[in-house]
């Protein structure tokens, strides 16, 4: 008697079939982004979904996993991401691109000073976030960066070591560029 509720109970543990998964990305944004699913990549217009089906072994005691990788590109208003999305078996996974940074358009407007480092400055704790340039902004030139959604003071530093603080506070929204301007001597926030 042991030995049939032994076997019985170690055939229903095998017993099992695969379920079908999926994954669904979506582009909640107004601009393509480039998307890799499971190492597919492909161009995901505003406001398309792109859709993948997986297989995982179903067992009738305990169910399988799956790591998907899962990248999409930094674009000016989406921070780009990199990561595995688990799946377990018979799941519906959604994830939504949204906006979630702000732009900025610095201006140089200085004929003779280059832009080297642009930070926000956090109004409450004086903090300034990581340097939000990636290279020298000439003399007269414009340069268009993205930004963490926090408003703040801007922070300006010319290629010789001093550091200019606009007078008003950037309000930065996520998915809208707003415009600063250095002159050499003061940093604008415009309207």
């Amino acid at each position: 008697m042991k030995l049939v509720i032994i076997t019985a109970l170690s055939t229903l543990l095998l017993l099992g079939c695969s379920r079908t998964s999926e994954i669904k990305v979506y582009n909640d944004t107004d601009s393509s982004i480039n998307v890799s699913l499971n190492d597919t990549s492909q161009l995901l217009f505003a406001g398309q979904m792109v859709e993948e089906e997986f297989a995982i072994n179903h067992f009738v005691l305990f169910s399988e996993t799956l790591d998907v990788p899962l990248h999409y590109d930094e674009s000016l208003y989406v921070s780009g991401r990199n990561k595995a999305v688990r799946l377990k078996a018979n799941e519906t996974k959604k994830i939504h691109i949204t906006f979630d940074r702000a732009g900025m358009q610095v201006r140089n407007i200085s004929s003779n000073v280059g832009v080297m480092d642009v930070y926000i400055q956090n109004p409450d704790t004086g903090k300034l976030s990581d340097d939000l340039l990636e290279s020298v902004i000439s003399p007269n030139h414009i340069e268009l960066i993205s930004v963490p959604e926090k408003s703040g003071y801007v922070v300006i530093t010319d290629v010789f070591g001093a550091q200019y603080t606009s007078a008003a506070i950037l309000e930065n929204e996520v998915g809208i560029t707003k415009e600063v301007s250095f002159d050499g001597f003061e940093v604008v926030v415009l309207e």
